[in-house]
């Protein structure tokens, strides 16, 4: 049942990657009317919505008792945002004669450490990705797996009294520790982790509502995210979209069990490449825009833009496939 997750995480990854494109090309060469602009932001997913996958496929693991938890998550998140990392460093060195600053290894361990100089400049997703898989391992032990779903809902009380009662109410972008575990952030992975046990305890199976179900979480993700695109974000708008983001999972899940399709499969498989890519898109086109735009004085326009896609998907692809090559020999070492 994982082929539609793969598949949500492609759509996702294709919509963060033209929101990028778009973005940095009006902050490199204040451009704003490009084919990367065309579609308004409200209409994209942002990268909240890998949370609600994180969640999902945490949730997952934990249910099938996946053995070595934190060292297997480590281990798939680390050699490859390494790699990457040593080709952010080497690409400004080459291109732009950059030495990274002294609180690099500060920011290559992925740990709430505060506003240091991250070299691929997505690394706060995954300081709550690491933050996460560090809770919730207890839970990843056979004796203690019975409590995961209690535990994330106790979690989801504490981080409303945090916010309601206690009034912490700011969005941590780089979240110091003390605030990692009340953050609201986090009602992403707790409500995607739900999502899990609802789509394997749900008997329902009319696909129509399913449909339904995905058609009206994209429009109210859609019409909120009008409505509220001028307040910065708060609770009421994360907990809406998370909510939207479980409903979809657990759609997608119930609808690819009641049709199985070879194209699915075939398409699902292209999610393994989406980490790579995530991890280098911003790299990719921040680096190419500003070597055309102050190396050779160029304005910015569509066929640049497509150039950088092309770019983003080929060292993706290849990273991609180095990516794999690397989570499949450790997952024989450590399974």
């Amino acid at each position: 049942m994982m082929y539609s997750i793969q598949i949500l995480r492609i759509i996702g990854m294709l919509m963060v990657v033209y929101i990028h494109i778009g973005v940095y090309m009006t902050l490199v060469n204040n451009v704003g009317n490009s084919i990367f602009h065309a579609i308004p932001e409200i209409f994209m997913c942002k990268a909240f919505i890998f949370f609600s996958i994180s969640g999902f496929i945490m949730s997952f693991l934990i249910d099938i008792g996946y053995k070595n938890f934190l060292v297997r998550r480590m281990l798939r998140v680390y050699p490859t945002f390494l790699i990457a990392c040593t080709i952010a460093i080497a690409l400004r060195y080459i291109l732009f004669d950059q030495l990274p600053g002294h609180d690099m290894f500060l920011a290559v361990t992925l740990l709430p450490v505060g506003f240091v100089d991250y070299p691929l400049k997505i690394e706060w997703t995954l300081i709550y990705e690491i933050g996460y898989y560090i809770i919730i391992t207890p839970f990843s032990f056979s004796k203690l797996r019975r409590y995961f779903v209690p535990f994330l809902l106790v979690w989801a009380a504490v981080i409303f009294i945090a916010y309601y009662a206690s009034g912490i109410t700011t969005f941590y972008v780089l979240p110091p520790w003390k605030r990692l575990f009340v953050s609201f952030v986090n009602i992403y992975f707790i409500t995607g982790a739900l999502s899990y046990y609802v789509a394997k305890h749900l008997r329902f199976d009319w696909w129509p509502i399913y449909v339904a179900a995905i058609i009206a979480s994209a429009a109210t993700t859609v019409i909120t995210s009008e409505i509220w695109k001028l307040e910065p974000y708060n609770m009421k708008q994360l907990l809406t979209w998370s909510l939207c983001s479980a409903v979809t999972i657990v759609s997608l899940v119930k609808l690819e069990n009641h049709f199985k399709t070879p194209w699915i499969k075939a398409i699902g498989q292209w999610g393994d490449y989406a980490y790579a890519v995530y991890l280098t898109h911003a790299l990719i086109v921040g680096v190419f825009f500003s070597w055309l735009v102050y190396h050779f004085g160029w304005t910015l326009d569509n066929r640049h833009a497509l150039i950088a896609l092309g770019l983003i998907l080929l060292v993706g692809y290849g990273l991609g496939r180095l990516d794999a090559s690397i989570h499949n020999y450790l997952k024989r070492k450590f399974s």
